[in-house]
């Protein structure tokens, strides 16, 4: 959990593949994920189709560059965690909902299990 402490910030780029049932041709998507604590979130999609997600509180904003296409989604209450709001959440919020065990694993620097 003391790691945590110091983490206010992020920024990655990523590359993920669906996984699908079915044969044939999938196309990866290739990005960018930011989040700033507390409570700030941004996703952004490069390929194969240009869009944004941004959180802010508990606003949900996606746009869709090729579209140019906006739509606005509250967000559930802090009671309900989706991978946005457990990202961006302070630790102290962690803390209170979770319990935070340490886990050390060969290949990885720093794990965590949060059991409800």
């Amino acid at each position: 959990m003391l790691g945590l402490l110091h983490f206010n910030a992020y920024q990655a780029k990523f590359k993920q593949w669906p996984q699908s049932g079915r044969a044939g041709n999938i196309t990866p998507s290739e990005g960018t994920v930011s989040l700033a604590r507390p409570g700030r979130f941004r996703w952004e999609t490069r390929t194969p189709t240009h869009q944004i997600l941004l959180v802010s509180g508990n606003q949900l904003t996606i746009y869709d560059v090729d579209l140019m296409q906006v739509t606005l989604q509250k967000l559930p209450p802090q009671g309900i965690f989706n991978p946005a709001v457990l990202l961006s959440a302070t630790p102290k919020v962690l803390a209170s909902r979770f319990i935070i065990t340490r886990v050390h694993q060969a290949g990885l620097d720093d794990a965590f299990i949060l059991k409800p």
